[in-house]
């Protein structure tokens, strides 16, 4: 067979993607959460099982994708539909990397070798098993190769549109999917003698300004700048004609997000930012209200953000063996091992098949370097203490899912790799290693009588008087919550407000709205997010309504927050600090209501003998499953060490 024939047969790239989706399925199946999980998980099901809008900017395509799911699949909650889609949708996206790689190589078991080490590194592997919208992304970034797939190998315009629109859907889906558009531009712009069509590919790439423009809330720009590149690629002649085409494509695949304007407006229980109006949506769309940093000035030194993605890069193998942040000889070697097969890889990818390689090798620049450039983050929590400013500030948690597509790429090249040195045998070990080495440190079946997750949730729920305002600390004793509430219906008379976030004026708004303040008085918009707070709180009181907060809430944010609401005391409950008031003739009462925390205990009492979980860098379920031994704990008298532990002063 003729390499023209051999590159455009499709039985084995197609037989080799079926194998790894297949296989992967059934290992992120093995590894998949069953309930809610911390951070974003939570939120996202709840928006999944309420049609609801999470957290700016909004991610409606993928909404609407998982509650589809769940619609369609009986027997599954909101989150198992949503874990399910980031399932399925990294499976099918390390199908198009065996697809790839077995065509550029005509050998479908190195395509297999490929998609299967591309899909157990570290952080894809991780993504891939829990309700969060990075799997998806990733499947948005691997269809936009397999388009350009089709365009290279047919010369078909219509392919090459189909890219540009697809990359626009980053716009309503998340903007990490438009990551990979440059690359997959390149392939479909490469005509099979391996020329590259600059002219068409500048083009192209010039579409997605608009997606960028978009996303900033700029549509009248975005809209202008769409229609410009339309014209201009139908004035240059046949090689950017397609332009026309795939302006339309992405203007039409961006108006997906207005489905958060068109929600909103229906009062969905959910409904972070409450995008009903236009100034309002563009917020949403913009993230405005966590001022999004642009490329200059760096927020932590170059050498640092680069520090601190080769961090990331060592948390891909034999996480099993060593699953903390910091390097050991039981991992670090295996990792540096992993970047020389990548190396011989993409050398061996190059002179099998140099377009696709090409491509390949501009998708791994942009999805490490090119993300560390654009997104500016500041170091890890766990990275560059002692070199910054003690002061210095860090992001909030680890983003090791921002750099997945580099680790997934990496992964299928250092797979190549493998097989150039010891042919199957190599690539089946180095597959073999991944699995096994990684599945300890990111399997998401928690040992235990139910979630973790969710049983904090329900503890701060059961514990919460009627009609009380419960403050929360952040996400993870925030979202559970809320699923709860918004899609289980229980306790829904409980207003959950997570403080830091009243930073934000539309949920100021939201917040006082539960008390029936609209608009919202002006103390309420006086100083930050905790001075905010404590208007609020003190709103509750007057109104005579309970006053409650989470035990994760730090001892000087609560007085803090006392202290302005003109709160005395609070008395421990288990995870709840209640505000006393009135005061009793007495004064204050016992710091530890131990009859309410022993019965709080004793709910918790099945954690007990539970084993600990595997450690990890992201450190969440250790500290949680800490403070559920709280109450039993504070049930007999406490040592200073235990009332810092439990935030008790």
């Amino acid at each position: 067979m003729r390499d023209d024939d051999r590159l455009v047969s499709a039985r084995g790239p197609r037989a080799a993607a079926a194998i790894t989706t297949l296989v992967l399925c059934v290992i992120h199946g093995a590894t998949a959460a069953r309930d809610l999980t911390f951070w974003d998980a939570g939120e996202l099901a709840t928006a999944i099982g309420t049609f609801g809008i999470p957290h700016p900017p909004g991610t409606p395509l993928y909404v609407m994708l998982g509650r589809a799911l769940w619609l369609l699949v009986p027997a599954v909650t909101p989150v198992q539909a949503g874990t399910l889609l980031s399932m399925l949708a990294t499976a099918l996206a390390c199908g198009v990397v065996a697809a790839t790689m077995a065509r550029a190589l005509a050998r479908p078991s190195i395509g297999i070798a490929a998609g299967i080490a591309a899909g157990t590194m570290g952080t894809v592997w991780l993504n891939a098993t829990e309700t969060e919208v990075y799997g998806v992304a990733l499947g948005c970034a691997a269809l936009q190769l397999a388009l350009a797939w089709r365009a290279h190998l047919l010369d078909d315009d219509r392919a090459r549109a189909a890219v540009s629109t697809v990359a626009a859907l980053a716009l309503p889906l998340h903007l990490s999917a438009i990551v990979a558009a440059p690359a997959a531009l390149l392939l479909a712009c490469t005509a099979r003698d391996g020329a590259v069509r600059w002219r068409s590919w500048f083009g192209g790439c010039a579409l997605l300004g608009a997606v960028v423009l978009a996303s900033a809330g700029r549509f009248a720009l975005a809209a202008a700048w769409l229609l410009l590149v339309a014209i201009v690629g139908r004035l240059r002649g046949a090689e950017t004609r397609w332009l026309t085409r795939a302006a339309l494509g992405s203007a039409i695949a961006m108006t997906a997000v207005l489905v958060l304007w068109l929600r909103a407006r229906h009062g969905p229980w959910l409904a972070q930012g409450t995008p009903d109006s236009w100034t309002r949506f563009v917020a949403v769309v913009a993230r405005e209200q966590y001022a999004v940093a642009g490329p200059w000035p760096r927020r932590a030194p170059w050498w640092l953000q680069l520090g601190n993605l080769g961090q990331y890069a060592d948390w891909q193998v034999m996480l099993g063996a060593w699953n903390e942040v910091t390097p050991h000889w039981r991992r670090t070697p295996v990792t540096l091992a992993l970047v020389g097969l990548g190396a011989l890889g993409g050398r061996v990818h190059w002179r099998a098949h140099p377009p696709s390689a090409r491509a390949w090798a501009l998708l791994l620049a942009l999805g490490s370097v090119g993300v560390v450039a654009l997104l500016n983050l500041r170091a890890g929590p766990s990275f560059g203490h002692g070199v910054l400013a003690a002061d210095a500030l860090h992001e909030a948690r680890e983003r090791d899912y921002f750099f997945a597509l580099a680790f997934w790429a990496w992964g299928a090249w250092a797979a190549i790799g493998a097989h150039r040195l010891a042919r199957g045998a190599g690539a089946a070990a180095l597959c073999l290693l991944l699995v096994v080495g990684n599945s300890g440190g990111v399997t998401r079946r928690e040992a235990g009588p139910e979630a973790l997750p969710r049983t904090v949730a329900a503890a701060l729920l059961v514990e919460a008087p009627r009609d009380a305002l419960v403050l929360t600390s952040g996400d993870n004793d925030t979202y559970p919550t809320w699923y709860l509430q918004g899609v289980e219906r229980r306790r829904r008379d409980v207003r959950v407000v997570v403080w830091p976030l009243l930073g934000a004026p539309w949920y100021v708004t939201e917040s006082w709205r539960a008390l029936g303040t609209s608009p919202p008085p002006r103390a309420a918009w006086v100083g930050g997010a905790l001075e905010r707070t404590g208007a609020l709180a003190a709103a509750w009181v007057r109104a005579g309504r309970p006053v409650a907060v989470s035990i994760a809430v730090p001892v000087r944010d609560r007085e803090r927050i006392a202290a302005l609401a003109g709160i005395r005391c609070w008395t421990r409950t288990g995870m709840l600090d209640r505000a006393v008031h009135p005061l009793p003739a007495g004064g204050c009462p016992a710091r530890i209501d131990r009859a309410a925390t022993l019965a709080v205990a004793a709910r918790l009492d099945a954690w007990r003998d539970v084993p600990p979980p595997p450690v990890s860098p992201d450190g969440m379920p250790t500290a949680w499953r800490a403070l559920l031994r709280c109450p039993r704990a504070l049930a007999s008298p406490p040592d200073s060490l235990l009332e810092q532990a439990c935030n008790l002063r």
